[in-house]
């Protein structure tokens, strides 16, 4: 019997202990250094919410937790802001394998595919992007850009005519609609797209109306 004392009497200190809260620390609060990771992202911090961010990818890997797709997208756009895009390309990709649905993961890593030259790539997420959220005019404004790199003018042109039916007070489409038809010698078009830009305060608008405008009456001139 006495043997047994010393025993009973560990368990009962242990028991003490434990609800003295003396076991174990508390949990860290995920929702709290995410939003930690937001500030520093806002602040333009960016090594910092990297920092908040990577320390909740650690403690949620390979869990299901919501949260965990939510801090490698908010990575994603830090690493893409630092110019890291094929680690920001690596996140996107993850968060699109949870959630195929994901416009805006596919929108940003479209972003980051165009920054590293993947043009084509890029061309599909922007379009897979569109296709879930037809309503993105930044979408569309990306998409006809990379058209334009690729010297594909008149795509250029009829995806920014969409993003200005769904905004009519879209400035930067109007200007690069107008560079579209200028690169196509569509000097009417271009100069009344570009007349439009200015008016909506774009500078490069304003500046290539009157390039657009001398062009014009140069080709009136010479036709007379």
């Amino acid at each position: 019997m006495k043997s047994g004392l010393p025993l009973i009497g560990i368990i009962i200190c242990l028991v003490y202990l434990a609800s003295c809260g003396i076991s174990s620390p508390p949990s860290p609060d995920v929702r709290e250094m995410i939003e930690s990771g937001n500030r520093y992202m806002e602040s333009g911090e960016y090594e910092k919410a990297s920092v908040s961010y990577d320390s909740v990818l650690t403690l949620l890997e390979g869990t299901d937790n919501p949260n965990l797709s939510i801090a490698r997208y908010n990575r994603g756009l830090v690493l893409s802001r630092m110019r890291r895009y094929e680690k920001a390309i690596s996140d996107f990709s993850s968060v699109i394998g949870r959630n195929p649905r994901d416009a805006d993961a596919y929108l940003h890593r479209g972003h980051a595919f165009a920054k590293t030259s993947a043009l084509d790539r890029a061309i599909e997420d922007y379009s897979m992007s569109l296709e879930m959220n037809p309503d993105n005019v930044d979408a569309y404004y990306a998409l006809a850009m990379i058209h334009f790199t690729q010297n594909d003018y008149k795509k250029t042109a009829d995806v920014l005519s969409k993003a200005i039916i769904l905004k009519p007070d879209f400035g930067k489409a109007y200007n690069g609609r107008g560079q579209a038809y200028l690169k196509s010698g569509l000097l009417d078009k271009a100069l009344a797209d570009f007349r439009v830009a200015c008016e909506l305060g774009e500078k490069c608008g304003c500046i290539m109306s009157d390039v657009t405008m001398k062009a014009c009456e140069k080709s009136k001139g010479m036709v007379n």
